[in-house]
């Protein structure tokens, strides 16, 4: 374990008037409006993450965190690691030092494996050149086709 001289234990509780507070904002979160139509994106409702973060996915996240998400039930398992803090160049970092092999299985539950994961859109998906709508030239994705590069042949000697 951390050295006291250099470390202190850290309580990891939260009360339960920011979880409400924090459920009250999530649920009143205010939505942006669909984005405008036009050649890039066939409907407003299909563009998903083409123009930004999908706010159909968005909503059902917050919603989520809001309403389906255990709080108490997460921090009470985290609060089973032995959670410490230091202080680094005048800042108090916190930090959990325990062995991986001691390390209980926090985050495992039903809950957590129900979460929604968004999708991770492919970056070669995403038009890869050409201007964009506000004009700047867009640059190539490392998803494409880069030419093989060759060296000059040197001259040969003449005899």
């Amino acid at each position: 374990m951390a050295s006291d001289e250099f470390s202190k234990p850290f309580d990891l509780t939260t009360d339960p008037v920011a979880w409400d507070d924090l459920r009250r904002r999530l649920r009143a979160t205010r939505w942006p409006d669909p984005p405008a139509v036009d050649a890039s994106n066939a409907s407003a409702e299909d563009a998903g993450w083409a123009l930004g973060t999908d706010v159909a996915y968005l909503r059902e996240l917050v919603a989520y965190w809001a309403d389906g998400f255990d709080w108490p039930a997460r921090e009470a398992e985290l609060g089973r690691l032995p959670h410490r803090t230091a202080d680094v160049g005048g800042l108090a970092i916190h930090f959990v030092h325990a062995p991986a092999a001691s390390t209980p299985d926090v985050g495992t539950s039903a809950a957590a494996e129900n979460a929604p994961v968004p999708p991770r859109p492919s970056p070669c998906s995403s038009p890869t050149a050409g201007p964009t709508r506000s004009g700047a030239t867009r640059r190539s994705s490392p998803c494409s086709p880069t030419p093989a590069r060759t060296e000059p042949t040197p001259p040969t000697p003449s005899r």
